[in-house]
């Protein structure tokens, strides 16, 4: 019997990495820029609410960054959804630690949990979801 084997590329896992990044942080600045426009038209600023609106959009902004890393990868979507998750966590806390007080609540971790959490399962279903042929 002939095995089938998958070929591993570090450029090509580099690049899916860095890819998949690029789109979720352009994935995420256009939802906080969304976000901000509507809190400050409505006049809703409760720090809890936006807390919350933060974790979620972080966690929509990790699961398209894993999907996007996968369909380049196009292999190992759980370890690159894990890798996706915590990198794309660190360049958020990175940059809220140098633009803030850099101050850790429950949020931060809830921030990391679903970070993690959504970029695992967007690798896996960017990987396992087939593309559309056109007939």
């Amino acid at each position: 019997m002939k095995s089938i084997t998958i070929e591993f590329s570090k450029f090509t896992f580099l690049k899916g990495i860095v890819i998949g990044l690029i789109v979720g942080e352009i994935v995420l600045f256009v939802l906080l820029s969304i976000t901000s426009a509507v809190m400050a038209s409505t006049g809703i600023l409760n720090n809890t609410l936006l807390e919350i609106m933060l974790t979620v959009i972080c966690g929509v902004s990790a699961f398209i960054s894993g999907i996007v890393s996968s369909k380049i990868i196009k292999s190992k979507g759980l370890i690159n959804g894990l890798i996706i998750g915590m990198l794309f966590f660190v360049i958020i806390f990175s940059a809220g630690l140098i633009m803030m007080d850099g101050t850790i609540t429950l949020f931060t971790f809830l921030k990391l949990i679903v970070s993690v959490i959504f970029g695992m399962i967007g690798g896996v279903l960017g990987l396992n979801k087939k593309e559309k042929l056109i007939k």
